[in-house]
């Protein structure tokens, strides 16, 4: 498997086994902030079918949080923002990375 960043983002990388790696930063999390993701799912929309199930959206700067992300709230708020505004997230998802976002929607982020 091949990782490859959304700065590389071809039609060509998408074929094989390739995954597009995009992170979702912490200070975006936390200022609730998905401009950048907004951009990365309009190009998405441009290389569809080969980009099914392709891209992995990792949350990062939480390595020293002893939470699980689904116990953040951030994290939880953003999720659903995110979601709400690109529920074709689905298609793009790698299919272990959709399971957590799956969760997400279903909790709470008041009661994390």
């Amino acid at each position: 498997m091949r990782f490859f960043t959304p700065d590389k983002m071809t039609r060509g990388n998408f074929k094989g086994n390739a995954i597009c790696h995009f992170e979702i930063t912490k200070q975006e999390t936390i200022e609730q902030d998905i401009d950048r993701l907004d951009d990365f799912m309009s190009e998405l929309r441009e290389i569809t079918p080969l980009s099914r199930q392709k891209v992995l959206f990792p949350f990062a700067g939480y390595d020293t949080d002893e939470r699980e992300l689904i116990y953040i709230p951030e994290v939880i708020r953003y999720t659903k923002g995110f979601i709400s505004r690109h529920p074709y997230f689905w298609y793009y998802a790698v299919t272990f990375n959709s399971e957590f976002f799956f969760l997400a929607i279903l909790f709470d982020e008041k009661t994390v």
